[in-house]
């Protein structure tokens, strides 16, 4: 990635944590994140109806508002990141994504299309360590630690609805830290 270009997700994520916040603090606790919103971010919170699914929006919206969620909703408690992944993976099931890969290798075959729908720029592929692990490399797009935590949860979620029993995931290297071009994770299951 060329340092200060723009990183986009899809209006898509967005439903996605308006859902989790509601499922997973009830139907007010937007109220209490409003206060640390603000500009088109917390117009978008206030009305997510004006959130299309389908448009690309910038990915510090993201990284801003699953911040104040940890803070604010979370009490700090950084397990939150995982949450959220794990809730991106039942949110995408619900619409038959994940459950079509029907054995681990077909679902992170297919990961280079599955992020392309949700993020640019940036690229994934998938290396075959044995029948049971693999290393997923995310190139170009400057991750952060939250994002990454929130991947690992995905990871794993997705992994079990696809069948797999005691799945290990473990970031072994992220682009937030200067100079590492792109965030590795290894992925193990039994």
């Amino acid at each position: 990635m060329v340092e200060g270009e723009k990183q986009f997700i899809k209006g898509i994520t967005f439903k996605s944590r308006a859902d989790f916040v509601t499922d997973a603090f009830g139907p007010n606790a937007f109220d209490k994140l409003m206060p640390h919103l603000d500009g088109e971010l917390k117009a978008m919170v206030e009305d997510p109806v004006r959130v299309r699914p389908t448009a690309w929006y910038p990915f510090d919206y993201q990284r801003t508002l699953d911040g104040v969620i940890c803070k604010v909703l979370a009490g700090g408690d950084t397990n939150v990141f995982r949450r959220m992944g794990a809730f991106s993976a039942e949110y995408e099931n619900k619409n038959n994504l994940i459950k079509i890969f029907t054995d681990p290798w077909r679902f992170l075959n297919h990961q280079p299309t599955i992020w392309s729908r949700y993020f640019r720029p940036g690229s994934v592929d998938v290396i075959r360590v044995s029948d049971r692990e693999a290393k997923v490399h995310l190139h170009t797009f400057r991750s952060s630690e939250a994002n990454c935590q929130t991947n690992l949860g995905y990871f794993i979620r997705c992994l079990e609805i696809c069948g797999v029993d005691d799945v290990q995931v473990v970031e072994t290297q992220c682009t937030k830290d200067p100079g590492v071009e792109h965030c590795e994770f290894r992925i193990r299951w039994h």
